[in-house]
């Protein structure tokens, strides 16, 4: 299965632990990583890193967006982000904007549709799979979308009310 990850790392373990247990499963090809919530910048450079101590060297990491798409809202990082993977990492506290987002935005749809996966795996907030849905994205194929995370329907709710609004993937939560 061909795999792509679009996760909020480096505030929690579990999406390094996701990371790490995607690389090494036999079934799984990994095919591309996204960044999504915050300082998407830093939890790039953190996937990097994993992927490096993994000996994985030729897999591009996209940040995508850190502001959520709902009104009001801002992304936000903790502050310890990073540390002890990276050299004085300093995560910006919130993020208020998406200054490029339609580019951000399809550069990062035009390096999903490229790689191909089978299933796109989001393990953070929704917000970049709903922007490249909004943005006319549509793969991978209806039924193909997983969605984990942690912090409940509550704080997904703008997301998937949008990437169910675009009609083209059924979501299972």
């Amino acid at each position: 299965m061909r795999l792509w990850i679009d996760t909020d790392i480096g505030s929690d373990v579990d999406d390094a632990l996701a990371l790490a247990y995607a690389l090494r499963h036999p079934a799984i090809e990994l095919v591309g990583v996204s960044t999504v919530f915050g300082d998407v910048e830093l939890r790039r450079e953190i996937a990097e890193r994993l992927l490096l101590l993994a000996g994985v060297r030729d897999l591009e990491v996209h940040a995508g967006l850190g502001k959520p798409l709902t009104t009001g809202r801002v992304g936000l990082m903790f502050g310890h982000e990073g540390r002890g993977l990276l050299d004085q990492p300093q995560p910006r506290p919130t993020t208020p904007e998406n200054p490029d987002d339609t580019d951000r935005v399809a550069r990062l749809a035009g390096a999903i549709e490229k790689a191909s996966p089978d299933v796109l795996l989001a393990i953070g907030p929704l917000t970049n799979v709903a922007a490249v849905l909004r943005a006319g994205w549509s793969r991978p194929a209806p039924g193909r979308l997983a969605r984990h995370h942690q912090g409940g329907l509550r704080r997904a709710a703008p997301g998937l009310r949008r990437v169910r609004l675009c009609g083209r993937l059924p979501v299972g939560v």
